[in-house]
């Protein structure tokens, strides 16, 4: 089993969920069939992400291209900008 690893959003009540780190699997129904995430303790910690006021993101929909508008756009010269850039990484 891996560790259980919660990322918020600096940006609205989001949360990312994942097992290991983020982007270690492609989201945490991979991380479960793969046996490294229990079921059980991944429900615990969405319902109490929920309690909290939180909206559990699955990490997967987090890679898509993000094409709102932003000052993110040159983020990185080159790199696209992702869901996961916008909402929850280091700005």
């Amino acid at each position: 089993m891996e560790r259980i690893v919660v990322s918020v959003s600096n940006f609205g009540s989001m949360a990312v969920v994942a097992a290991e780190n983020p982007g270690v699997y492609s989201d945490t129904e991979e991380a479960v069939e793969a046996g490294a995430l229990d079921i059980t303790d991944l429900r615990t910690v969405e319902r109490a992400l929920t309690d909290l006021g939180y909206v559990p993101v699955p990490e997967r929909l987090l890679t898509r291209p993000y094409d709102g508008l932003s000052p993110l756009a040159s983020y990185r010269p080159g790199e696209r900008v992702d869901w996961w850039i916008r909402y929850f990484d280091y700005i």
